[in-house]
Protein backbone atom coordinates (compact mmCIF):
# COMPACT_ATOMS: atom_id res chain seq x y z
CA UNK A 1 0.00 0.00 0.00
CA UNK A 2 2.66 2.07 0.56
CA UNK A 3 4.19 1.56 -2.70
CA UNK A 4 0.79 2.47 -4.42
CA UNK A 5 0.24 5.02 -2.52
CA UNK A 6 4.07 7.05 -3.44
CA UNK A 7 3.37 5.99 -6.80
CA UNK A 8 0.02 7.68 -7.03
CA UNK A 9 1.13 10.59 -5.19
CA UNK A 10 -1.50 10.09 -2.28
CA UNK A 11 0.00 12.08 0.19
CA UNK A 12 -3.02 10.66 2.70
CA UNK A 13 -2.76 6.75 1.56
CA UNK A 14 1.61 7.16 2.25
CA UNK A 15 0.97 8.79 5.42
CA UNK A 16 -1.67 5.85 6.40
CA UNK A 17 0.84 3.45 5.18
CA UNK A 18 3.43 4.80 7.22
CA UNK A 19 1.64 4.99 10.39
CA UNK A 20 0.27 1.36 9.79
CA UNK A 21 4.05 -0.23 9.48
CA UNK A 22 4.98 1.64 12.64
CA UNK A 23 2.54 -0.20 14.30
CA UNK A 24 3.28 -3.47 12.68
CA UNK A 25 6.69 -2.64 13.67
CA UNK A 26 5.66 -1.67 17.14
CA UNK A 27 3.62 -5.01 17.68
CA UNK A 28 6.85 -6.46 16.84
CA UNK A 29 8.73 -4.56 19.59
CA UNK A 30 11.19 -2.82 17.23
CA UNK A 31 10.68 -0.02 17.75
CA UNK A 32 13.35 1.79 16.52
CA UNK A 33 11.63 1.19 12.87
CA UNK A 34 8.80 2.24 14.59
CA UNK A 35 9.68 5.39 15.14
CA UNK A 36 11.08 6.03 11.98
CA UNK A 37 7.65 5.10 10.23
CA UNK A 38 6.25 7.45 12.65
CA UNK A 39 8.17 10.42 11.94
CA UNK A 40 7.81 9.95 8.16
CA UNK A 41 3.73 10.03 9.37
CA UNK A 42 3.91 12.97 11.38
CA UNK A 43 6.22 14.66 7.99
CA UNK A 44 3.63 14.11 5.97
CA UNK A 45 0.78 14.93 8.41
CA UNK A 46 2.25 18.77 9.02
CA UNK A 47 3.58 18.87 5.13
CA UNK A 48 -0.50 18.35 4.18
CA UNK A 49 -1.61 20.16 7.22
CA UNK A 50 -3.81 17.44 8.42
CA UNK A 51 -3.71 18.21 12.60
CA UNK A 52 -6.28 14.96 13.39
CA UNK A 53 -3.72 12.35 11.81
CA UNK A 54 -0.61 15.07 13.33
CA UNK A 55 -2.56 14.52 16.67
CA UNK A 56 -2.08 10.69 16.21
CA UNK A 57 1.34 10.46 14.51
CA UNK A 58 2.47 12.39 18.35
CA UNK A 59 0.88 9.98 19.75
CA UNK A 60 2.04 7.29 18.41
CA UNK A 61 5.50 8.37 18.49
CA UNK A 62 4.84 9.20 22.24
CA UNK A 63 3.86 5.39 22.53
CA UNK A 64 7.38 4.18 20.55
CA UNK A 65 9.91 6.07 22.60
CA UNK A 66 8.41 5.42 26.15
CA UNK A 67 8.30 1.45 24.69
CA UNK A 68 12.28 2.18 24.08
CA UNK A 69 12.72 3.38 27.34
CA UNK A 70 13.47 7.31 26.03
CA UNK A 71 11.04 9.55 28.57
CA UNK A 72 12.22 12.65 27.51
CA UNK A 73 11.16 12.29 23.52
CA UNK A 74 7.81 10.27 24.96
CA UNK A 75 6.90 13.35 26.92
CA UNK A 76 7.99 15.85 24.34
CA UNK A 77 5.69 14.24 21.39
CA UNK A 78 3.28 14.00 23.85
CA UNK A 79 3.14 17.48 24.96
CA UNK A 80 2.63 17.75 21.12
CA UNK A 81 0.17 15.60 21.09
CA UNK A 82 -1.78 17.63 23.52
CA UNK A 83 -1.29 21.18 21.71
CA UNK A 84 -2.58 19.58 18.34
CA UNK A 85 -5.39 18.62 20.71
CA UNK A 86 -5.91 21.53 21.79
CA UNK A 87 -5.98 23.50 18.38
CA UNK A 88 -8.35 21.04 17.02
CA UNK A 89 -10.50 20.93 20.27
CA UNK A 90 -10.35 17.13 20.54
CA UNK A 91 -11.08 16.92 24.05
CA UNK A 92 -11.31 13.05 24.51
CA UNK A 93 -7.47 13.41 22.83
CA UNK A 94 -6.36 15.87 25.13
CA UNK A 95 -7.70 13.71 27.87
CA UNK A 96 -5.61 10.93 27.03
CA UNK A 97 -2.41 13.26 26.56
CA UNK A 98 -2.98 14.67 29.65
CA UNK A 99 -3.31 11.43 31.53
CA UNK A 100 -0.29 9.49 29.58
CA UNK A 101 1.39 12.64 30.66
CA UNK A 102 0.50 12.64 34.42
CA UNK A 103 0.93 8.90 34.29
CA UNK A 104 4.92 9.44 33.04
CA UNK A 105 5.46 12.35 35.68
CA UNK A 106 3.94 9.95 38.47
CA UNK A 107 6.74 7.22 37.48
CA UNK A 108 9.30 9.73 37.37
CA UNK A 109 8.73 11.16 40.68
CA UNK A 110 7.77 14.70 39.17
CA UNK A 111 4.70 14.46 41.46
CA UNK A 112 3.61 18.38 40.96
CA UNK A 113 3.79 18.26 36.87
CA UNK A 114 1.86 14.70 37.64
CA UNK A 115 -1.09 16.24 39.44
CA UNK A 116 -0.93 19.38 36.91
CA UNK A 117 -1.87 16.79 34.28
CA UNK A 118 -3.94 14.80 36.43
CA UNK A 119 -5.84 17.49 36.94
CA UNK A 120 -6.56 18.26 33.54
CA UNK A 121 -7.00 14.85 32.84
CA UNK A 122 -10.08 14.93 35.30
CA UNK A 123 -11.56 18.35 34.56
CA UNK A 124 -11.96 17.03 30.97
CA UNK A 125 -13.62 13.60 31.96
CA UNK A 126 -16.41 15.49 33.92
CA UNK A 127 -16.92 17.89 30.92
CA UNK A 128 -17.38 15.07 28.90
CA UNK A 129 -19.19 13.53 31.08
CA UNK A 130 -17.61 10.10 30.71
CA UNK A 131 -18.10 8.36 34.27
CA UNK A 132 -15.71 5.77 34.19
CA UNK A 133 -12.92 8.20 32.91
CA UNK A 134 -13.94 10.43 35.79
CA UNK A 135 -13.61 7.53 37.99
CA UNK A 136 -10.06 6.39 36.50
CA UNK A 137 -9.17 10.32 36.55
CA UNK A 138 -10.35 11.06 40.38
CA UNK A 139 -8.02 7.76 41.51
CA UNK A 140 -4.64 8.55 39.57
CA UNK A 141 -5.09 12.32 40.73
CA UNK A 142 -5.72 10.91 44.47
CA UNK A 143 -2.57 8.89 43.91
CA UNK A 144 -0.32 11.49 42.29
CA UNK A 145 -1.63 14.09 45.13
CA UNK A 146 -0.82 11.55 48.00
CA UNK A 147 2.68 10.58 46.34
CA UNK A 148 3.24 14.67 46.54
CA UNK A 149 2.40 14.89 50.14
CA UNK A 150 4.16 11.69 50.87
CA UNK A 151 7.77 13.01 51.76
CA UNK A 152 5.78 16.07 54.04
CA UNK A 153 3.82 12.77 55.80
CA UNK A 154 6.74 11.17 56.24
CA UNK A 155 8.57 14.12 58.02
CA UNK A 156 6.12 15.07 60.53
CA UNK A 157 6.01 11.11 61.25
CA UNK A 158 9.49 10.62 61.76
CA UNK A 159 9.96 13.63 63.44
CA UNK A 160 7.30 15.07 65.18
CA UNK A 161 5.15 12.57 66.87
CA UNK A 162 3.11 14.89 68.87
CA UNK A 163 2.32 16.79 65.35
CA UNK A 164 1.08 14.00 64.00
CA UNK A 165 -1.55 13.01 66.80
CA UNK A 166 -2.67 16.69 66.40
CA UNK A 167 -2.90 16.30 63.09
CA UNK A 168 -4.93 13.05 63.13
CA UNK A 169 -7.41 15.12 65.69
CA UNK A 170 -8.03 17.97 63.78
CA UNK A 171 -6.96 17.02 59.98
CA UNK A 172 -5.59 20.37 59.28
CA UNK A 173 -3.21 20.67 56.27
CA UNK A 174 0.34 18.62 57.56
CA UNK A 175 2.12 21.43 55.82
CA UNK A 176 1.40 23.41 58.67
CA UNK A 177 3.56 20.84 61.10
CA UNK A 178 6.72 21.06 58.93
CA UNK A 179 7.87 24.45 60.07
Amino acid sequence: SLEAASSLRDSAGEGLAHQQLGNAYQLQENYTKAAECFHKFLSICQETDDKIAEGSACSSLASAYEAMGDRASSIKYLEAFYEVALTTGELSAQREACGRLGIIFNSAGDFASSVHYFSKSFEISRSLGDQKAVDVARVNLGVAKGCAKKSVYMKVVNNNLEALLSWKNRRTPLDDYTR
